[in-house]
């Protein structure tokens, strides 16, 4: 067991030390860190709700925290053991480089270290404590480029290729904006341009969300399902508006310039 991370239980604490706030029935205790706690408080019980980073168990919570230890530093050889994978196969982030990814695993590297130091003695230091910090490195870091980017030219032509896609782009033309909209043809084809920049750009991490291509493909089958259904409705809707218009003009062709029953009603 740990014990509560607050001013009350930290070995930095100096009850010896204590400064009354001027004209106000509250105090301070001395911090071997801060030199003072960081707010004044009316009764010790207010130690229980004030911490800071720098917290420290007292030795003889330390030698209780001697059951924890392994599990601390297996937490640490876990965190090196990602960074590792990480810097040599890249993450699965398609938000971010994989430098953003490496840094913030450093960064907890280094917060699980000063929680080993605070909690445990000297001596019970996990082995993984020993490891090496990384360095920091650029945000823009990316592994395996040149395999990304050949997946990605690869997936690009795979889409150029497919019918689906050939489909759309031909029926595009034809649908209105609402059609396009309800449809999602401007998301399918979307991908498929956005990778297209993607490679003109040097974009990995764009790049990498298409090392499998088969889900955009689906996007495209989908996608082509739904247009066609949009173009039979309209078709079926204009099919029954001519048979209306037909019905109301008793079969008879319309004298040149001469208006309907639609077009005089809406007159």
């Amino acid at each position: 067991m740990i014990g509560k991370a607050c001013c009350n239980t930290c070995a930095s604490l100096k009850r010896a030390q204590k400064v009354t706030k001027t004209g106000e029935n509250r105090y301070y205790y001395g911090c071997r860190v801060h030199g003072l706690i960081r707010k004044a408080i009316v009764s010790d019980s207010g130690l229980e709700h004030l911490s800071c980073d720098e917290w420290v168990a007292a030795d003889e919570q330390k030698i209780e925290n001697r059951a924890i230890a392994e599990t601390l530093g297996k937490e640490l050889q876990s965190l090196h053991d990602i960074w590792n994978q990480v810097y040599a196969c890249g993450g699965a982030d398609f938000n971010c480089p994989d430098g953003v990814e490496l840094n913030l695993l450093r960064s907890r590297m280094m917060s699980q270290r000063r929680r080993i130091r605070s909690c445990l003695l000297e001596a019970d230091y996990p082995a993984s404590y020993k490891l090496e910090i990384p360095d920091m490195i650029t945000s823009q870091y990316m592994a395996r480029r040149e395999e990304i980017e050949a997946a990605a030219k690869k997936a690009l032509q795979i889409y150029r290729e497919n019918k689906d896609y050939q489909w759309l782009v031909e029926k595009n033309l034809e649908l209105c904006e609402e059609e396009r909209n309800v449809s999602g043809i401007y998301y399918a084809l979307g991908y498929i341009e956005q990778l297209e920049r993607a490679i003109e750009q040097d974009d990995y991490v764009l790049m990498r969300s298409h090392e499998v291509p088969e889900h955009y493909i689906e996007i495209l089958r989908i996608c082509r399902d739904k247009v066609a259904c949009i173009m039979k409705e309209g078709k079926l809707v204009s099919i029954q508006s001519d048979k209306e218009k037909e019905r109301h003009t008793g079969g008879q062709p319309q004298i040149p310039g001469q208006m309907d029953i639609f077009s005089f009603l809406a007159s």
